[in-house]
C-alpha cells in the first residue's frame, strides 16, 4: 500500500525514499547552509512540504545532523590516518563501541575480510598519532594486527552516503525494539514521530503513555 492509511491518529507509511526525498537530500548534501524555500524550489515542491520531509527523515534518523564538513588538508598542524585491527567476531561489537569514545577518532567501521575493523584518525601530528595508537588504542582488549597509514593526498573525500529513489530506511519499533520489516505504522506525538512495526505496538505504545501523549497533543494543538 503506497498510500497513507488513517487508523486511530495513526498512519501507515512506507518507509521509502521517493524521489522528493532524493531531491531534499541531493540539496543539502550539496550545501547544508541552504533555505527552505530554495531547496523547495530545486526539488519542485513547497517550502512546507520540504520542511515536513525533513522533519520526517530526522524524525527516522536518516538524517543524524547538519554540520560542517572540515577539510583535513586545510589543517597546518594536523595529521589524518586511516587504521585497520583484527578482531573475534564475537568481540567486534564491544571493540567497534570502545573506538567510537576516543574523540581523535572520527569514523569507525566494522568490514569483512581478515582485518574487520576500520577507522580513521585525526591528531596534531605524528607524535600524538603514535601515542595514541600505543598507548589509548592498543589499550583497547581483544584486537591484534593493529597496522595504520598516515593519509597523504586527498583526491575524493565525500561524506554522505550514495542515495537513490527506491531506497528504504532501517528502523526499529519504539515498542519492542525489534526492525520494523515493510510496511510501518507512525503515531504523531507532539512534532515527531513515533514508529511501530504493528499495531498491537501501537496499542501497547498508547496504552503505556496514554496521560503524556494527551498532554503533548493537547499541547500541540493550542
Amino acid at each position: 500500500m503506497l498510500g497513507a492509511l488513517r487508523l486511530f491518529g495513526a498512519w501507515l507509511l512506507p518507509n521509502k525514499i521517493d524521489d522528493t526525498d532524493f531531491h531534499i537530500l541531493s540539496a543539502l548534501a550539496e550545501d547544508g547552509r541552504r533555505s527552505l524555500r530554495d531547496i523547495a524550489r530545486t526539488a519542485g515542491v513547497s517550502t512546507p512540504t520540504v520542511e515536513s520531509r525533513l522533519r520526517k527523515m530526522f524524525d527516522m534518523g536518516l538524517i543524524k545532523k547538519i554540520s560542517p564538513i572540515i577539510d583535513a588538508s586545510k589543517i597546518t598542524n594536523g595529521l589524518f590516518a586511516v587504521a585497520s585491527a583484527k578482531v573475534e567476531p564475537a568481540k567486534i561489537d564491544e571493540v567497534l563501541s570502545a573506538l567510537a569514545k576516543v574523540p581523535e577518532i572520527r569514523n569507525v567501521y566494522g568490514t569483512s575480510g581478515e582485518h574487520n575493523v576500520l577507522f580513521t584518525v585525526f591528531t596534531g601530528g605524528l607524535d600524538e598519532l603514535e601515542t595514541l595508537m600505543s598507548s589509548t588504542i592498543s589499550s583497547i582488549p581483544n584486537m591484534s594486527s593493529l597496522t595504520y597509514n598516515v593519509v597523504s593526498r586527498v583526491v575524493k573525500d565525500e561524506p554522505n552516503v550514495a542515495i537513490r529513489p527506491g531506497q528504504f530506511v532501517r528502523l526499529t519499533c519504539d515498542t519492542c525494539g525489534q526492525e520494523i520489516k515493510g510496511e510501518l505504522t507512525t503515531l504523531l506525538v507532539g512534532d515527531r514521530n513515533r514508529y511501530f512495526c504493528c499495531k498491537p505496538c501501537l496499542t501497547e505504545y498508547k496504552e503505556r503513555y496514554g496521560g503524556k501523549l494527551t498532554k503533548l497533543m493537547l499541547e500541540h494543538k493550542e
